[in-house]
């Protein structure tokens, strides 16, 4: 594995503010060069002192905090299996006595899916090392900001291949962009103070600002348990907006995850599991965690649960204490402020709307038949027992007995395919060997 680190350039407008005028200046977000109000003593001045250093790159590149958007698997390093077994049977009437059989066989699996590469080719032997290579237009998603080793393909701040941007589907040119997109959450975040008002000049009421309390405008207060407090021990696991003063969910929080809801391109190129919380949390909380795992705890560290939980809630009909991406899908619908001010089924129709949707991995027909099967795929005819209302009797992968499937799958591969020197692994054209061949018949 190796990890993908961008160097994405965050520009806004900020102000001069005189006795005469005030005055529009461009600026990068940077831990140097901070807002000027923040200049002053403020409210939130504490926990800008707390996160100003890490914003921006941080050295050593390898540095955990620097932007990463997750990992490329090395196709030449490949993962599989081999099981020999050996036998001397007795064999009657032998005029040879006794004879060893030996048989062998190669597992690897296949189907599942951790991200796309950064680039469209990875070329083979110690090359694979550095990860895939190619120039800006070769980019798997073409609206990612430039890898931070590239430094050749790095533009200024202002350039536009430098934002923060990802593709929606496969082939998506614009990405977060859009003006549709633009135009959707930005009339959704308008519409979340009734009081927040437009005067004749086109500029916003300042009789009627936003309120900086309760659910009733965008409220920084919402955020107050980030960067650090959410994942510490006996904490609510919390990486997204929250009413602290009603303790319930704020419409803040539903944009953000129908904001994150799987697209055309997430189904794509990840394996996406819909109810992690009872298929891995409760297995690693159970198993791991109180074996080898057991110092994790020591640490003052919780075991955080999918994006979306908030340990210890129930608020507005959904378990956010065991929230995994089926509940994401359920809250995003179900909420009456979603429904008024994002049409996601009208404007947004890139946005997953079902959680059967994930199950995009190998679905054949039969035990006999491995060609995919088209009614499974993306589908779900039967679910665990007990799923429906949040507490299956035995979870299944994929929440689902019955269609489609998330994950890997396995086959059996010949010894002979491994060590094939002209393997087409690296994308359309490269070819190479494993750096991982098994070893030689007579040795295994």
């Amino acid at each position: 594995m190796k990890q993908i680190k961008t160097y994405p350039a965050f520009n806004y407008i900020d102000t001069e503010c005189s006795t005469g005028a005030i005055s529009p200046i461009g600026k990068m977000l940077s831990h140097v060069d901070l807002p000027n109000y923040t200049i002053a003593e403020g409210r939130f001045r504490n926990e800008i002192e707390e996160l100003k250093t890490y914003i921006g790159i941080r050295e050593p590149i390898s540095d955990i905090y620097n932007y990463s958007v997750g990992v490329e698997k090395n196709p030449w390093c490949m993962a599989y299996v081999g099981v020999s077994a050996s036998a001397r049977p007795k064999i009657p009437f032998s005029p040879f006595g006794s004879l060893e059989i030996k048989a062998r066989a190669f597992y690897k699996p296949f189907g599942g899916r951790i991200g796309p590469w950064y680039y469209n080719k990875y070329p083979s032997g110690s090359a694979s090392y550095g990860g895939s290579q190619g120039g800006p237009n070769d980019k798997t998603d073409q609206n990612l900001p430039p890898r931070l080793a590239d430094t050749a393909n790095m533009g200024l701040p202002g350039d536009p291949t430098r934002a923060a941007n990802f593709s929606r589907y496969v082939g998506d040119k614009v990405g977060m962009k859009s003006r549709r997109v633009l135009y959707q959450y930005g009339q959704a975040i308008y519409r979340l103070d009734p009081n927040w008002t437009v005067n004749a000049q086109g500029n916003v009421d300042t009789q009627n600002e936003p309120v900086n309390f309760g659910d009733s405008a965008p409220n920084f207060e919402h955020w107050k348990h980030l960067p650090f407090a959410f994942y510490r021990r006996g904490a609510n696991q919390d990486l997204l907006a929250w009413d602290h003063s009603g303790d319930q969910p704020s419409r803040m929080r539903y944009l953000e995850l129908s904001a994150i809801l799987p697209d055309p391109f997430d189904l794509t190129y990840y394996s996406i599991e819909p109810d992690f919380y009872h298929n891995y949390y409760k297995r690693l909380e159970n198993g791991f965690l109180k074996g080898v795992g057991s110092g994790y705890y020591a640490e003052n560290k919780e075991l955080l649960g999918d994006i979306g939980t908030h340990k210890g809630s129930t608020k507005e009909g959904i378990n956010w204490d065991k929230f995994s991406v089926k509940d994401q899908y359920k809250a995003v619908e179900s909420n009456s402020f979603m429904k008024k001010y994002v049409d996601i089924a009208g404007k947004l129709t890139y946005i997953s709307t079902k959680w059967q949707d994930v199950l995009t991995s190998w679905a054949p027909v039969s035990l006999v038949d491995y060609s995919l099967d088209p009614a499974k795929f993306g589908k779900c005819t039967i679910t665990p027992r007990g799923a429906d209302t949040g507490e299956p009797e035995v979870p299944n992968p994929g929440n689902c007995v019955s269609g489609g499937t998330t994950g890997y799958s396995v086959k059996m591969v010949s010894s002979d395919y491994l060590r094939r020197t002209d393997l087409e692994l690296g994308g359309v054209g490269v070819r190479g060997a494993l750096l991982n061949p098994p070893p030689e018949d007579s040795e295994f």
